[in-house]
């Protein structure tokens, strides 16, 4: 019995028992060993006590020592153990996938216990219904756990604490289901439909399996009769951290695969920023408090709740902690994974969708100095002449007393031109290409987003003319230039969601297209361009603090002509509004990616 190290090495298998001749299993069960040998032990001994159930077998993969395999031999005499170390755990659990020979790959986690009758369920489940190749239900806090673990899973079985996936934490009634009713620690897939796990995810590796095996069209079945327990987190720090993988699991996830990504799971990353901002500059914004105020009733409202349901009322302030933890620390976890680099595949398809959005963006460029000299210039010009007549209205007509008031105008009109002309050219740049949308399958997305950048790539000249210009004049502060970079972004990211979004209706409705020219009018004189902050009405305050495209032309302003930056405040909600905006409509449009071709 010997143990070989190395990443790319075979496992060993280990075996207490020679198999040959034994009756091939219905159900793999294939566990992952963490360190925690207690655990694996009240797991192993569930699985000695089921009743009735049909031939199975236990394949255990560790990347630890051998004597956690003598170990667990000793436990339960049928076992297999590999041990493959230094990998994640989808790394290990893809191991042994070649090895299980089951009908069904039951797969836990070594936390997990399960009911005496779980296998024969799982077995009457699955041929009552043939239809589906995933199965599954709640895990669920075990019996005899503390008072805080209790409390635990409360706030995971919840609305306010888990959200769509609370159906993970809690029984519910049984149907047919997504990724949003699994987790690993309680899963079953048929072997005929399974493939390999994301190796490089920390977490949500299922989430990411099932989301392909739900787009390849397999079919999934939730039932609250396999309930599974799950042993919860003995204190808050291992909560957080906990929180913390689940979260950080979920962005890798996100990079990887957008669409996979709903308006839920950014709730408490957007919850985070926002609350961030209010603190620091609440005291300066009573309006960034109101939400806060919302949000914290909220947790308040779900805490007594589970007070009131665990009939116990000490446990309203311990829940009301651990929703604020599970919130700040998921939220956390999210960004810290969507900043995380992409590898592999992942990072080959990410780079293929950048090639194709730079030939759009190409195309786009070609079919505008077409036979036309002015459409090469005018997204040039065009800030120029409205800078002009603007300039001429309010100052020879009207006389607003503001100082310099042409740069002003200037650091205001340069996004919204910007904004107004990739609107105006993306809107149809869905419905006018219906023989690329129907011939070739790709992003569609990617149509508006080269139209879009198509028209950044002139806007980011005119404000590099505009630096140099100010620079000439000595009425630019190169300290703070910098701080230009985060509205540049942000109001990319906005114009190219936004367009996207347009794009999208106006192939379902063409009416928009006729009304964007009086919305923009209306939307240009909401935000102050023409006029100072100061000069909104107390009515109109409230689009100071919502109105993405406000809060870029107030950095644009305090950059260019304050020479200052802006408050921190404003920045996290920048950021918040924004990115959160965009990776809707990301989710939406990737929703609506199989209809297109025969709606557009």
């Amino acid at each position: 019995m010997t143990e070989r190290t190395g990443g790319e090495l075979p496992p060993v298998r280990l075996t207490a028992a020679d198999r040959r001749h034994s009756v091939p299993p219905v159900v793999s069960v294939v566990v992952v060993a963490g360190g925690r040998n207690d655990l694996l032990a009240r797991c192993v001994a569930s699985l000695r006590q089921q009743r009735e159930a049909p031939a199975w077998e236990l394949i255990l993969c560790a990347d630890s020592t051998v004597a956690r395999g003598q170990r667990v031999d000793g436990m339960f005499r049928t076992g297999d153990v590999t041990l493959v170390p230094g990998r994640t755990p989808a790394g290990l659990r893809n191991q042994v996938l070649h090895r299980a020979r089951g009908e069904l790959l039951l797969f836990l986690d070594d936390d997990a216990t399960l009911p005496p009758d779980y296998l024969a369920r799982l077995a009457e489940l699955a041929g009552s219904h043939p239809e589906a190749g995933v199965f599954g239900g709640p895990n669920v806090t075990p019996f005899g756990s503390s008072r805080f673990e209790v409390t635990q899973g409360a706030v995971l079985s919840s609305l306010v604490g888990a959200g769509p996936v609370r159906r993970r934490y809690g029984p519910h009634p049984a149907t047919e289901a997504d990724e949003r009713y699994f987790t690993l620690c309680n899963l079953a897939v048929r072997r005929e439909v399974m493939t390999r796990f994301d190796d490089d995810l920390v977490c949500a590796e299922e989430n990411e399996l099932l989301g392909r095996l739900r787009a390849s069209g397999v079919r999934m079945r939730y039932d609250p009769q396999l309930s599974s327990g799950h042993h919860r987190r003995p204190d808050r720090r291992g909560f957080a951290a906990q929180m913390w993988k689940y979260g950080r699991g979920r962005g890798q996830l996100a990079v990887r695969s957008p669409r996979t990504l709903r308006p839920a799971h950014l709730a408490p990353s957007l919850a985070v920023a926002y609350l961030a901002a209010a603190i620091v500059g609440g005291a300066f914004e009573p309006l960034l408090l109101l939400p806060v105020a919302g949000y914290l009733a909220a947790l308040l409202g779900q805490a007594a709740w589970i007070s009131r349901t665990l009939a116990r009322p000490g446990a309203a302030p311990e829940a009301f902690g651990l929703l604020l933890v599970l919130h700040v620390c998921y939220g956390c976890g999210l960004f810290a994974g969507l900043a995380e680099p992409r590898r592999g595949p992942a990072r080959g398809a990410g780079l293929a969708v950048f090639r194709l959005l730079w030939v759009l963006v190409v195309r786009q460029l070609r079919l505008r100095s077409k036979r036309a000299f002015i459409g090469i210039v005018w997204p040039v010009l065009a800030p120029l002449v409205l800078l002009a007549l603007y300039v001429f209205v309010f100052r020879t007509v009207f006389h607003i007393p503001i100082r310099n008031y042409p740069v002003f105008l200037f650091a205001g009109l340069l996004p919204w031109t910007f904004l107004a002309q990739s609107l105006g050219a993306a809107v149809i740049s869905l419905s006018t290409e219906p023989e690329l949308i129907r011939r070739a399958r790709f992003p569609y997305v990617l149509l508006p987003m080269a139209s879009v950048t198509a028209t950044f790539m002139y806007f980011v000249a005119t404000v590099t003319g505009f630096v140099v210009y100010l620079a000439a004049r000595g009425e630019l502060v190169w300290s703070v230039l910098p701080g230009l970079l985060l509205p540049l972004t942000a109001l990319y990211v906005f114009v190219g969601a936004l367009s996207t979004a347009l794009g999208l209706i106006d192939v379902y409705n063409r009416d928009l297209r006729q009304v964007l020219g009086n919305l923009l009018t209306i939307w240009f004189f909401l935000v102050p361009i023409v006029y100072t902050q100061r000069a909104l009405t107390s009515r109109l305050l409230v689009f100071r603090s919502v109105d993405p495209v406000n809060l870029i032309v107030g950095e644009f302003r305090d950059v260019l002509y304050y020479g200052q930056l802006s408050r921190p405040a404003h920045d996290i909600e920048l950021i918040g509004i924004c990115f959160g905006f965009a990776l809707i409509v990301l989710r939406v449009g990737a929703g609506l990616s199989d209809r297109l071709p025969k709606d557009v």
